[in-house]
C-alpha cells in the first residue's frame, strides 16, 4: 500500500484509474491527468512504461507498436 493509497483509502483509489487514450483526446490533457495519476499510485518508472500501453486504443495504440523497444521501456521518452 502506498502513502497516497493509506491516507485516501481503497474506495478513493479505486476510482482513480486512467482514461484510454485514442489519439482524438487533447494530448497534453490527457498526459497531465496520466501523469498525476502515476504520481498518486506512486508508481516506479517501469511500472509507468509498462502501464502506458494498456491506456492507449486505436491509433494512439498503433502509434506506440511502432516505436522502438527502447523508447517503450522508457517512461522519460514515452512522456
Amino acid at each position: 500500500m502506498t502513502l497516497n493509497q493509506a491516507f485516501w483509502g481503497p474506495a478513493l483509489d479505486s476510482m482513480l484509474t486512467p482514461k484510454m487514450f485514442s489519439g482524438n483526446e487533447d494530448s497534453f490533457e490527457w498526459l497531465e491527468v496520466f501523469k498525476t495519476f502515476v504520481t498518486f499510485k506512486a508508481l516506479s518508472d517501469n511500472q509507468i512504461a509498462s502501464l502506458l500501453p494498456f491506456c492507449l486504443t486505436g491509433a494512439a495504440k498503433f502509434w506506440y507498436q511502432g516505436l522502438p523497444e527502447d523508447v517503450k521501456t522508457s517512461k522519460d521518452r514515452l512522456i
